[in-house]
């Protein structure tokens, strides 16, 4: 069975697409918006990864690795950094993955510290939302200018 990952990033869509990317191959994630968060989500989880973004408010990722290191439960917990920005390396054992992610860097980096993912896993389906019924188009009345001519169209308007 694959130990679930540990998402640390502030952008609200990276947390989501990446995410989604792990569930779709079977591995369960665990989402933190700033380092701070990420310490209160590991006082209840045990991830077998933690992707990390450096640059965050509250807490950022230099800041949440130096607490991180500093507690002996959790310091043999492996860590990527995401980044589009080049970063310093923190002292430290971490790893790098460039922003935008590859999707298949990503997985085969998850597969290798988190293991196998549980065979069987279906994704749940995601709401399909309908098209929105056709709008029936009537043609716009010609306009009447003075003296009953007719006028050019309005730019943007619809052909008549």
């Amino acid at each position: 069975m694959a130990r679930p990952v540990l998402i640390v990033d502030d952008d609200r869509l990276v947390l989501e697409s990446v995410s989604d990317l792990l569930a779709t191959n079977g591995y369960q994630a665990h989402g933190a918006a700033d380092g701070a968060a990420a310490l209160r989500v590991l006082e209840r989880v045990a991830p077998g990864l933690i992707l990390l973004d450096l640059v965050m408010p509250v807490m950022n990722g230099y800041d949440f690795l130096r607490q991180f290191w500093h507690r002996d439960n959790l310091a043999s917990i492996p860590v990527i950094i995401i980044s589009a920005s080049n970063v310093k390396n923190p002292a430290g054992p971490v790893e790098f993955l460039r922003k935008p992610i590859d999707p298949q860097a990503l997985l085969v980096a998850v597969r290798a510290r988190c293991g196998e993912p549980e065979s069987g896993y279906v994704r749940p389906d995601l709401p399909v939302i309908p098209d929105p019924p056709a709008v029936k188009e009537t043609p716009a009345a010609p306009r009447r200018g003075r003296a009953g001519r007719r006028t050019p169209p309005v730019p943007g308007s619809r052909k008549q």
